[in-house]
């Protein structure tokens, strides 16, 4: 199995990468989605603090869901892999 990884790491990797796109064209197409149809049942007032705060609370868990919690997961993965490939070159 980590002769398998270190082989193909580049491939595993770019696989990630390429589902980790996905994830957040999903989540941001979602997004946009909810925005439009939100502006569609009623105007917000560009005054209101209230409507601005909650758009940037959307805009922000958008955000947080698509990009950082990810990252973070994606990061760990990668540090193991590099880290179990090193472990198991010592003699």
């Amino acid at each position: 199995m980590i002769t398998l990884m270190k082989i193909y790491a580049v491939e595993i990797l770019s696989a990630i990468m390429g589902l980790w796109l996905l994830w957040i064209a999903i989540i941001y197409s979602n997004y946009i989605h909810n925005v439009r149809k939100k502006n569609r049942n009623h105007s917000v007032d560009p005054k209101s603090k209230d409507g601005l705060q909650e758009a940037r609370n959307q805009r922000k868990r958008a955000y947080t869901l698509a990009v950082t919690l990810p990252s973070y997961c994606i990061f760990w993965v990668i540090v193991a892999i590099w880290g179990m490939s090193h472990i198991t070159d010592r003699p």
